[in-house]
């Protein structure tokens, strides 16, 4: 019987495939695919459990790929391997096949490309290039006084997205912004959804002092015209007492919830593209339980607008 030519899943080279097999002291027999290269062989167990948790490699790989640290656009498998045996990855857990696996699925989710050329495989990172292409059916943005000094260090917004493509989407971004630098560390973000069986996890694209730009990734892809709720929040506490929020794309309304005992008269400037004020409407101011929160809704905001909200600190 001739041996067949196959792809060895532990160095990605080609080799002539048998199966054996061996027991134990126990009696328990074990098989293997034997994977024989010129000068040495390979042993595959084949009733192997999987080594590795599902999804574990494919998140650290987008860690990598959206890390500023990364800056090859193209790569291959092997590049890749090279980076991983600097993040901690048990590297006898690694294989041609679980890295192939996992771009694979990468480049179904859209964030990379894979190209084969000269009969070599190459994959493109697609992330620094991604864009919102959602509508925004709706925006929640709750900032919270929880130092009790009439700033809003706590930050939360909570989007209701809709799919307009004909395209399955797995990623959202968000830029937020500070007038105080800082950390990722001490930003404390988290995201989420309302959704069940919908989870996210979160890559830092972009990490400077006053700016972070995230990508949101999500377990389950977008369909076309599907709707979907995800949420943001972190802590950045600033002493200004105002706070901008930049409309990239449509939102068709915006509620704005503001708490805290410790300011009054807030309001907010709708400001077009050209810098000028639009409009300025105020919040409802609402008591329970001795807290005080103001809300506002704004409807109908384009894109390139800004929504500026101020207020007074109490003397």
């Amino acid at each position: 019987m001739v041996a067949k030519i196959v792809r060895c899943p532990e160095c990605g080279l080609e080799g002539k495939e048998t199966f054996i097999w061996t027991r134990n002291k126990y009696g328990q027999k074990y098989y293997y695919k034997k994977i024989q290269h010129e000068e040495l062989s390979h042993y595959i167990p084949i009733n192997r459990k999987p080594i590795m948790k599902k999804g574990y490699l494919r998140n650290i790989i987008m860690d990598i790929l959206s890390g500023e640290g990364f800056k090859i656009r193209i790569f291959t498998i092997k590049d890749l391997a090279e980076r991983l045996k600097y993040n901690g990855l048990d590297l006898n857990k690694l294989t041609y096949q679980n890295l192939m696996n996992s771009l694979q699925n990468l480049a179904t989710e859209g964030f990379i490309e894979s190209k084969t050329i000269s009969g070599k495989k190459y994959f493109i990172n697609k992330i620094p290039e991604l864009g919102n292409r959602y509508q925004i059916e709706k925006l929640i943005v709750d900032l919270k006084d929880e130092i009790g000094n009439g700033t809003m260090a706590y930050h939360k917004f909570t989007y209701l997205i809709k799919n307009p493509t004909d395209a399955i989407f797995y990623y959202f971004i968000v830029m937020i912004y500070g007038d105080s630098p800082l950390s990722r560390e001490d930003l404390k973000f988290k995201a989420g959804s309302l959704d069940e069986n919908f989870k996210i996890s979160y890559h830092f694209i972009q990490d400077e002092p006053k700016i972070k730009k995230i990508l949101l990734s999500f377990s389950k892809g977008v369909k076309p015209g599907e709707q979907r709720s995800i949420w943001i929040e972190y802590n950045w506490p600033d002493s200004a007492i105002e706070y901008l929020i930049s409309i990239l794309v449509e939102i068709k309304m915006l509620k704005i919830s503001i708490i805290s005992n410790f300011i009054r008269w807030p309001h907010c400037e709708v400001i077009d593209v050209t810098r000028s004020i639009r409009r300025t409407e105020n919040f409802i101011i609402i008591r329970d339980d001795n807290i005080k929160s103001y809300e506002i809704t704004v409807e109908n905001l384009a894109a390139g607008e800004n929504v500026l909200i101020k207020w007074q600190k109490n003397v």
